[in-house]
């Protein structure tokens, strides 16, 4: 008994160092989607660290009292289920249609909160607009929401100075916005969560409880759909906290690349490889992403550790808040619908 306690234990704890990294995985994938560039980092324990700032930055963001009065309501209404599941018969008979329904809310916030993110992207290649007139070809059941996130995103940023669409709002209270959005999402999908194991623990209702009709939908589908449904909101939350709350601050950095570096560049010459500044946009191991913060020469660098060498961190600075910067003129000019 001994040996299989400990069997399940390391077993346990293998599944979750899995779904962490799982976690930490989607995290990274979100924010190079946003930022356009790659921010793998398999030698420094990178997707573990993501995981742990999704889950940190998930607990602090329930002390806000918005979030503890939506708690105490949820809590209610859990506690509202299992009161319904020990006293009524007919309320675990019918934990196929309840399966179902929670698996439905399950899509419905994936829809939400999940979906209207995911074409916020490449806003770090020169390519891509970062006006608030950006157009997003997308399906029009979220597009609302998508035009809404972005407008964050961006305002969070920056001033209505740099971008007066923005209006007089503070871009502190933007970044609120993104962030009581992620509180909510959470929230959310605690209740789900906590309502759905609770459903899977339902006992098998007795034959001659309940009407003949609650029946015809199997258990072991609604089951199947409710598990599903409950992995994917996990791992939209993760998706949507690198699209929008993850902080996408770098280093700036005086980088002096070697003599005879080797290095992936945009058909830089060599006289372009001298000191000057560049955002540390991830650090892999074995290459640096640079992000060239020259306004006449944007270009994203891909040089080897071995081959540059930086000489003086000077800050800490916003790479959204730079490339808003610098193409705040083109906001004027009609943006091309992707």
């Amino acid at each position: 008994m001994a040996k299989n306690g400990r069997f399940g234990w390391l077993l346990g704890a293998a599944g979750l160092t899995g779904v962490l990294i799982a976690l930490g995985y989607v995290v990274r994938a979100a924010q190079s989607d946003l930022l356009g560039v790659s921010t793998y980092d398999p030698e420094r324990a990178g997707y573990l660290l993501a995981a742990g700032d999704l889950i940190l930055n998930t607990l602090l963001s329930l002390l806000d009292w918005p979030a503890l009065v939506a708690l105490i309501v949820g809590v209610v209404l859990v506690g509202a289920i299992e009161l319904g599941r020990s006293r009524s018969p007919r309320f675990r008979a019918a934990r196929s249609l309840l399966g179902l329904g929670v698996g439905s809310l399950c899509a419905v916030h994936l829809l939400f909160f999940t979906l209207p993110t995911a074409p916020i992207s490449d806003l770090l290649i020169p390519s891509e607009s970062v006006c608030l007139g950006r157009q997003f070809d997308v399906s029009r059941v979220y597009r609302w929401r998508t035009d809404e996130v972005w407008k964050q995103v961006l305002c969070s940023k920056v001033s209505d100075a740099t971008l007066p669409e923005c209006s007089n709002r503070a871009p502190q209270e933007y970044r609120r916005d993104l962030e009581l959005t992620f509180t909510t999402a959470v929230l959310a999908a605690s209740l789900l969560w906590v309502a759905g194991w609770r459903i899977l623990y339902f006992e098998p209702p007795q034959s001659e409880i309940g009407p003949k009709w609650w029946g015809v939908i199997p258990w072991e589908w609604s089951r199947t759909l409710l598990m599903i449904g409950l992995l994917l909101v996990l791992f939209g939350l993760a998706y949507q906290y690198g699209k929008t709350v993850k902080s996408t601050i770098a280093l700036v950095a005086e980088v002096d690349f070697e003599e005879g570096a080797a290095s992936k560049t945009s058909g830089a010459s060599p006289e372009e490889q001298q000191t000057r500044s560049f955002l540390v946009v991830a650090d892999s191991g074995t290459s640096t992403i640079l992000y060239d913060v020259d306004i006449h020469k944007e270009r994203v660098w891909i040089v080897r550790d071995t081959a540059i060498r930086i000489e003086r961190v000077s800050s800490l600075e916003d790479v959204l808040k730079r490339r808003i910067g610098i193409h705040r003129s083109s906001c004027t000019q009609e943006v091309p619908v992707q």
